[in-house]
């Protein structure tokens, strides 16, 4: 499977590496589900040292804001919620 590069922002950490950071944002709680797509899962499992998800919460109300650093397996569950098929 061919890995893009999915991500919202390339940033620097301080010795100069790559710093790919993906941000989530919903006006609901911190437990509300996030979406995100078989190239971005895969892109964190390749770039999981440097792979970052920001994920703000209760942005209508209060923002406020979370990180991780990983790939997904490593900060959530997941489960599968769309099919593709082929003829």
């Amino acid at each position: 499977m061919q890995t893009y590069s999915c991500f919202d922002i390339l940033s620097h950490n301080p010795n100069g590496t790559d710093k790919f950071i993906e941000v989530r944002t919903t006006k609901l709680a911190k437990e509300t589900p996030i979406f995100f797509s078989s190239n971005e899962y895969q892109f964190s499992k390749v770039n999981n040292d440097s792979y970052h998800l920001y994920r703000v919460f209760d942005f209508a109300k209060s923002p406020k804001l979370f990180t991780v650093n990983g790939d997904f397996d490593s900060f959530c569950r997941k489960e599968p919620v769309q099919f593709k098929g082929w003829f």
